[in-house]
């Protein structure tokens, strides 16, 4: 019942407002932390290289989705991190979401080939336009950095690329440097999965990039990623940790495998992967059922191979941690004892050196009581002037929407960025996002909502006025901006920015983390975003009837997003 669990679950009373939280023992502000918001795919990887180059002691990664076809994921990847783990003997941790990994691989083995031929003379000088901007970054590489090398080759399935990049951790990174594990979680009361959707990346546990980028921004998607630094690291690095616990092999037979198939009889004692004996990884165990030549690089899998590989992982499976709830109080932890890596003070980086910041982990169960949620709840039931809102994946739960219509009758201006069927890669939620606005703006007629579009739509409501009707695809549309960000300010003063969606699933379904900044030179920052991106990719819904354009049915549902 949906009223009823909205009612008792995210009542008025259980979501406190910032002011209330930061006198809270379960969610701590820390003090003086340095915070910069980083602008464009040139900023990231600046930030993200001086902080990996300045490493002495570890790095530590957790991925919902890798892609390979990107030049600058895998120049992190196969080049960077590599060259840093060798030079600086720094330990390299990556802990990846299995139940992704389980559906790119079906999508590698399904996916249809996309060459070039027959394509349009337009589209081809619009496919190299985008070769050459993901190729931008090699510009911005600060001193010091490797060069681009072992990336070279593009990657369009994903078990070709992590067979490379098992091959150059093993021939490149000292042994012991390197771990990799899945997490692979279901919910202890309805065992139904439990995904880790969490983005960052740990230096030293004294700096952090995270966000909403699955380790890099990608071209053509609006993105919303920050760089860290100061005690909220710290609660990352720690997060990290009782996670990396918890993705430690259970103990089973398979409990302290190596990379040879023998017991070590030490729990955590999992070997990195050898080229030779390449198999199928759960939590960092090696399963040495499929062979790599090490020398083979033309990386030429079949489909049927890939088929075959997606059949066996599926069989070997079988790790699975059951949960009701995970805590990320590590008092008794025996963290590690981290160097100090010299860390950016300049103050042309940071968008504010001295900020309050709360660090936040969801624990989605079947209970339905996501943290983050609740928190942005009692800012909203809050606010006296102002509310923005950028979420790329979306579907308002309705205690959001109930907040928001009370913000609105208290004078509070609300605005809202979502994604549309014709720019989302999420094509199925659609409808349910658009049905969700459509009882927002009847329970909130005054909350702005903009739609990303595609450029047509959009030159069409400017030149013929916002009640103008929508119109579809128009000959030569190319694809609209694909919205990521996920970020909420209020009052001006008060931010919200990571992983977390506005959605249900993820008091279900979806782990993340968020970090609540209490700044006003960061949230004017974010507010210069929002309204720059608003009047480059949007359009403004006027009234119910827009959601219903917005409304995929039929075959709509699963064509593919934006103009083929």
């Amino acid at each position: 019942d949906i009223q009823n669990w909205t009612n008792n679950t995210y009542s008025p009373e259980k979501c406190p407002s910032p002011r209330e939280m930061m006198q809270s023992k379960s969610t701590q502000y820390s003090m003086d932390n340095c915070i910069a918001l980083l602008s464009d795919r040139h900023e990231y990887i600046t930030a993200y290289c001086n902080a990996a180059l300045s490493s002495r002691c570890t790095i530590d990664i957790t991925l919902c989705y890798v892609f390979g076809f990107d030049p600058l994921t895998r120049y992190i990847l196969l080049d960077l991190l590599p060259f840093v783990a060798r030079k600086n003997n720094v330990q390299l941790r990556i802990m990846c979401d299995l139940m992704t990994m389980e559906s790119m691989l079906l999508k590698s083995a399904l996916q249809i080939d996309g060459s070039k031929k027959g394509t349009s003379s337009a589209k081809q000088m619009a496919l190299e336009a985008m070769e050459q901007e993901q190729m931008a970054f090699m510009k911005h590489l600060p001193e010091g950095c490797p060069p681009f090398f072992h990336a070279r080759d593009p990657y369009k399935g994903i078990l070709p690329f992590w067979r490379k990049l098992y091959s150059v951790m093993s021939s490149t990174v000292p042994k012991n440097l390197f771990q990799l594990r899945w997490w692979c979680t279901r919910d202890a009361r309805m065992k139904y999965p439990i995904k880790n959707h969490i983005k960052c990346n740990i230096f030293d546990g004294h700096q952090v990039i995270c966000g909403g980028s699955n380790l890099v921004p990608v071209v053509a998607n609006i993105d919303c990623d920050i760089h860290l630094a100061g005690n909220v690291a710290e609660q990352y690095q720690r997060s990290f940790n009782d996670l990396w616990s918890i993705a430690t092999p259970a103990e089973a037979d398979h409990c302290g495998v190596d990379s040879l198939g023998k017991s070590t009889g030490e729990k955590n004692d999992v070997a990195p992967a050898d080229p030779a004996t390449f198999g199928k990884i759960v939590y960092g165990i090696v399963s040495p059922a499929v062979a790599v030549d090490p020398a083979d690089t033309k990386n030429t899998s079949t489909k049927d191979e890939i088929a075959a590989e997606v059949k066996s992982l599926a069989s070997v499976i079988t790790l699975e941690t059951e949960i009701s709830s995970l805590s990320v109080d590590s008092s008794g932890h025996d963290d590690r004892q981290y160097e100090t890596s010299s860390v950016s003070s300049a103050s042309s980086h940071w968008t504010d050196d001295s900020c309050d910041i709360a660090f936040q982990q969801s624990c989605p169960n079947s209970d339905g009581d996501d943290a983050i949620l609740r928190q942005i709840l009692g800012a909203v039931a809050t606010s006296k002037t102002s509310i923005v809102m950028c979420m790329g994946h979306c579907n308002v739960p309705l205690a959001m929407s109930k907040a928001l219509a009370c913000a609105t009758e208290r004078g509070v201006s609300v605005k809202i960025i979502v994604n549309s069927m014709y720019t989302c890669d999420l094509r199925g939620g659609q409808r349910d996002l658009f049905l969700s606005i459509k009882e927002l703006l009847r329970l909130a007629p005054k909350v702005e909502v903009h739609v990303t579009a595609l450029s047509s739509q959009i030159d069409h409501r400017r030149r013929n006025g916002d009640s103008s009707p929508l119109v579809g695809y128009e000959e030569g549309d190319s694809k609209g901006m694909f919205l990521h960000s996920k970020y909420v300010v209020i009052d001006s003063e008060w931010s919200a920015v990571g992983s977390w969606n506005m959605w249900t699933r993820g008091c279900f379904y979806e782990m993340e983390t968020e970090v609540f900044i209490f700044s006003k030179a960061f949230a004017r920052k974010l507010e210069e975003k929002f309204e720059s991106e608003r009047s480059a990719n949007t359009l403004k819904l006027n009234g119910l009837g827009d959601c219903d354009f917005f409304c995929p049915r039929g075959c709509c549902l699963c064509k593919q997003f934006g103009p083929i």
